[in-house]
This record gives structure tokens, C-alpha cells and sequence, in this order.
């Protein structure tokens, strides 16, 4: 396992090694930390997922996240590769890479530093690179967990036409779940990441997502996603909708 870890490493670092700055939105819900147990452990996660607003597509994707926990510290490294054919046309098409070290100096309290990579073809994305720091709340009263985040991050993006562009974005989400019962799980994330120079040129993401334990390992979830980008690229519109339903086996 620590091999696969050193390699996934060496692939992400490759991939940011080029641009200093990047860009989000930053996903928190790939690994959730609360479920994280000490050692070496990981997930890979199945679903079938569809959208309406810059593209209307269905597609099967599949993702692979590994992670260390140890003492107070967290490692973790996230990919995924999506990629759809409808009628022998290309209905999606994006990639994602994500690693994380968070550092709890405190039992609900922590700091973390992120990098990312990403592209998606259906919004005019070749390439989006992120680097960035901030704190991280947790609180866990009986079945009610919340967690909440700000930072600050660097991105750089290049759209398909080959304009570029660096910008300085607040990093913020909060995090609420609540467990139904021993298996089933409500949870609610928010992100909103906006330009510090402009706020009307933001990022805004809410997701919900429903998950059931079928086994101790195997989990049934179902998700539906809201994007908003404040200031697109011409062509791309405002707003989306995904939805997503998937298996997830956690090793």
C-alpha cells in the first residue's frame, strides 16, 4: 500500500509541478475524515451520473481515493477519470486529482493544505491547477456532525481558446450530516469560493447526498449537486444540476 501511495504522489506532484497556482471548487466529501480509520485504508466508488445546463449527458464514472492516518495527521490522494459515449459521441469527458494533508492540533480543530488538478471538456476547461491553506472546525454532537472551512488558494486555469488567467479565491465550505439510523446518512456540503478582487466572480456548490450501508464495506449513495459559476467562459452558462448514484467499496 505504501508503494501505491508514493506512486499516486509522484503522478499528482507531476501534474502541479508546471503552474504554481490552481484553481477549485474544492471537494471535501471524496474522503470524509470522521470515517477515516488509523492506517493505511482507501475507497473506490462506481456511479452512474447525469446533468442538465452546460451539458445534458449520462455517463459511468469511477474513482479511487487512498489514505494514511496517524496520530493526529491525515494523507490523502483522490482521482477520477470520467469519460461517456452516447451514439458514438462524446457526452463527457473530465478528470480530476486531489491531495490533502491535514494536521489536527486540537481534537476538533485542524489546519490543511490542498493541491488540484482538473480539466473538463464540457466547460471549456483544459487545464485548472490549485494550491492552497486553511482551517478546519469540527464539531460531533451524538449522530449530528458538522464540519466547517476557510482558507485561502491560488489558481490558474486555461480555457480551450488558450486564454489563461491566475486569481487569489477565499476557501470555504460547511459540512452537515446527520445518521438516520446505523446505516443510512443524510449529509449537506456547501462551498463557496469567490475572487478577492471581485465577488461577483465566485464559485458555488451545494450537494446532497443520501448513503446506505448495504454491508460493513459496501455502501448504496444517491446525490443530486448544484453548481453556480458567477463569471463563466462566453458559451458556458451559470448554472448546473448532477445528479449521481453509486456503490462505494471502502478496503
Amino acid at each position: 500500500m505504501k508503494s501505491v501511495f508514493a506512486a499516486a504522489t509522484v503522478v499528482l506532484a507531476f501534474s502541479v509541478s508546471t503552474n504554481v497556482f490552481a484553481r477549485a471548487i474544492v471537494s471535501i466529501d471524496a474522503t470524509p475524515l470522521e470515517e477515516i480509520q488509523d492506517g493505511w485504508s482507501g475507497a473506490v466508488n462506481l456511479s452512474y451520473s447525469g446533468a442538465s445546463g452546460n451539458s445534458d449527458y449520462a455517463y459511468l464514472a469511477a474513482s479511487l481515493g487512498i489514505q494514511r492516518k496517524k496520530d493526529n495527521r491525515v494523507n490523502l490522494v483522490s482521482f477520477a477519470r470520467n469519460h461517456g459515449e452516447s451514439n458514438n459521441a462524446k457526452n463527457r469527458d473530465n478528470m480530476f486529482a486531489h491531495m490533502r494533508h491535514v494536521q489536527f492540533y486540537r481534537e476538533s480543530m485542524a489546519w490543511e493544505s490542498f493541491v488540484q488538478y482538473q480539466s473538463d471538456a464540457f466547460r471549456k476547461l483544459s487545464d485548472r491547477y490549485l494550491i492552497g491553506l486553511g482551517l478546519r472546525f469540527d464539531v460531533i454532537s451524538g449522530p449530528v456532525f458538522a464540519s466547517y472551512g476557510i482558507g485561502i488558494m491560488g489558481e490558474r486555469e486555461e480555457l480551450d481558446d488558450g486564454t489563461d488567467a491566475e486569481y487569489g479565491r477565499l476557501a470555504s465550505y460547511a459540512k452537515h450530516s446527520i445518521d438516520i439510523s446505523d446505516a443510512v446518512k443524510l449529509t449537506n456540503s456547501l462551498y463557496y469560493q469567490p475572487y478577492f478582487e471581485d465577488f461577483g466572480d465566485y464559485r458555488l456548490t451545494d450537494s446532497l447526498t443520501l448513503s446506505s450501508k448495504i454491508t460493513k464495506k459496501l455502501a448504496l449513495s444517491t446525490s443530486v449537486t448544484f453548481h453556480q459559476d458567477g463569471r463563466p467562459p462566453v458559451g458556458v452558462e451559470k448554472i448546473d444540476w448532477v445528479y449521481s448514484t453509486g456503490l462505494n467499496y471502502a478496503f
